[in-house]
């Protein structure tokens, strides 16, 4: 049986717990088996150590709003030929957008795009290959079987207080189109965000968090200048600056997705039991969540991440 162990320097768990420092976290067959005070734990003679101490260890993120056969171009023109495009081309804009997302620690996403039966056909091919693809891809269909409530955009908060269990405000496509002059353009992205300002869907993250409703985030990138990957980063800046404090904010792209797309018995935090996937950030909790874009490491099963999934097509 074979056994590892981190030393975090700080760790932010997904699940809502406050930050913690000086963190030893064992791993025993790929999944979490404690996680323990450094000061208090102990490491039988001759253990395998990974020295973590200078960086902050966070869980996988999971986004639950993309558009996978869409790049995220302003230029109308290959808008066009993407919304038009055959399987061949579709297959690797997926395969290069995914890569796109695991560089930036996205384990996990739920396409909300037109093109579901090119992407089942995608996700057949891939089962049936030794490697499990390493982004895993939810299609609209499966979502549905999770019966969660959920609503993605514009909303009134009043109606749905008790009723509704997630909501998806897309900050980052509100942000976007009033910035870019662009909502004209990719009205077909814009999941009933028309009538609906940037400021007024702040002051309803804000409600939403005071009434107990569950942000589960989405960044709906594929939308006009809005890229795979590099946009969780700046959804995740937006909660924060709608009142969300760090570990909330990841909670979101966490636990509360994984709940929401019905993936958290391996996703949606570190804890004992789930699978040992986690992403290392060099530095302290302050430089997040910027350096999401520039991760010092990602782990699989508790071993680094092979350089192969990273390969663009």
């Amino acid at each position: 049986m074979e056994t590892r162990y981190v030393y975090a320097g700080w760790l932010i768990d997904g699940m809502g717990g406050c930050i913690q420092e000086k963190v030893l976290l064992t791993i025993i067959e790929g999944r979490w088996a404690a996680v323990e005070k450094r000061s208090t734990a102990h490491i039988p003679a001759g253990g395998r150590v990974t020295d973590l101490s200078h960086c902050t260890i966070v869980p996988p993120l999971i986004d639950c709003c993309v558009h996978m056969a869409l790049s995220g171009t302003t230029d109308p023109k290959q808008r066009k030929q993407q919304r038009t495009a055959g399987y061949s081309p579709v297959k690797k804009m997926i395969k290069r957008h995914s890569a796109d997302f695991l560089s930036h620690g996205v384990f996990a996403v739920r396409d909300c795009s037109d093109k579901q039966s090119m992407l089942e056909r995608f996700l057949l091919e891939q089962g049936t290959k030794e490697r499990a693809f390493p982004v895993q891809i939810i299609t609209e269909a499966e979502n549905l079987l999770s019966g969660k409530q959920w609503q993605v955009g514009k909303q009134v908060l009043d109606p749905m207080e008790g009723k509704l269990a997630f909501w998806t405000p897309l900050l980052l496509a509100l942000h976007t189109l009033e910035k870019e002059h662009c909502y004209h353009q990719d009205k077909g992205n814009s999941h009933n965000l028309d009538d609906c300002s940037f400021a007024q869907q702040t002051k309803q993250v804000r409600l939403a968090k005071n009434n107990g409703i569950k942000i589960a985030l989405g960044t709906n990138s594929g939308m006009n200048g809005i890229l795979h990957g590099e946009s969780m980063v700046e959804e995740l800046k937006l909660l924060i600056k709608a009142g969300y404090s760090l570990s909330e904010a990841i909670q979101c792209a966490t636990q509360h997705n994984a709940e929401l797309l019905a993936i958290d018995n391996t996703l949606g935090g570190i804890a004992v039991g789930k699978s040992a996937h986690f992403l290392v950030t060099r530095g302290t909790p302050a430089q997040l969540p910027r350096k999401l874009s520039y991760l010092e490491a990602i782990y699989m099963n508790g071993k680094p991440c092979k350089q192969e999934y990273f390969r663009k097509i």
